[in-house]
């Protein structure tokens, strides 16, 4: 694993391979961040670098905070292509995580 220095995000560590099904722990402070963000009325974003896993953090984010409560999402995307990528990551998380 190797490290990576950014700007506005700090140090990240890299991984290359598969997209992991447990989180990175960058990835698990953006949660962490998100949910104390979700306490007050909702205003954030969401900023990792290219290859960060801003993706997979978010469906994870979303499906315990929302979907796992009964709560509804309207995730967009900017184009077909990108749903067809997307779709199944949702689907095999949503089995880990339900």
């Amino acid at each position: 694993m190797k490290t990576v220095q950014v700007e506005y995000a700090g140090t990240i560590a890299v991984e290359t391979g598969e997209t992991p099904k447990e989180l990175y722990s960058h990835q698990n402070e953006a949660i962490k961040a998100l949910n104390e963000k979700n306490q007050l009325p909702f205003e954030g974003l969401l900023v990792l670098p290219t290859g960060g896993g801003k993706t997979l953090t978010v469906v994870h984010w979303l499906l315990r905070n929302f979907i796992n409560k009964g709560k509804k999402v309207l995730y967009l995307y900017p184009s077909l292509r990108e749903v067809n990528v997307i779709c199944p990551l949702w689907q095999d998380i949503s089995t880990i995580i339900h």
